[in-house]
């Protein structure tokens, strides 16, 4: 299900008024654990039991995704400084900076092949 932000500030006012979660989920025609769930999101709230799953609150999802994206760049210029260099073949640059610890992702990104040709590369195939 998919969840508007309508609906979101329907839960919130029917909950602020004193309805329980069985009664929002007859008006909204969801079940009594989607309106529970949608709450807990909408309140960013996280239980111990979901944090020993690695389940976190959507503003710590995104923060997780702009660090990703951070490194994720990081690493592609860090590959393309390595690919400007002149003086090597491209293949053994792309292997040194595979075994560098470079993603083969983000290699791939840098020198604008498929992530399949980067492993072949360093596989040696």
């Amino acid at each position: 299900m998919y969840w508007t932000e309508q609906q979101d500030g329907k839960i919130v006012a029917m909950q602020d008024r004193g309805l329980s979660c069985r009664e929002i989920a007859e008006k909204l025609g969801v079940t009594r654990n989607a309106v529970i769930a949608r709450s807990n999101r909408i309140r960013n709230i996280v239980f111990p039991s979901d944090r020993k799953r690695g389940i976190v609150s959507t503003k710590q999802a995104r923060k997780n995704r702009q660090r990703r994206a951070k490194e994720r760049e990081a690493q592609i210029a860090k590959a393309r400084k390595m690919l400007s260099g002149a003086g090597a073949k491209r293949d053994d640059i792309i292997v040194q900076a595979a075994r560098s610890g470079i993603s083969q992702t983000a290699i791939a990104a840098a020198v604008g092949v498929r992530y399949a040709r980067i492993w072949q590369i360093v596989a040696g195939v």
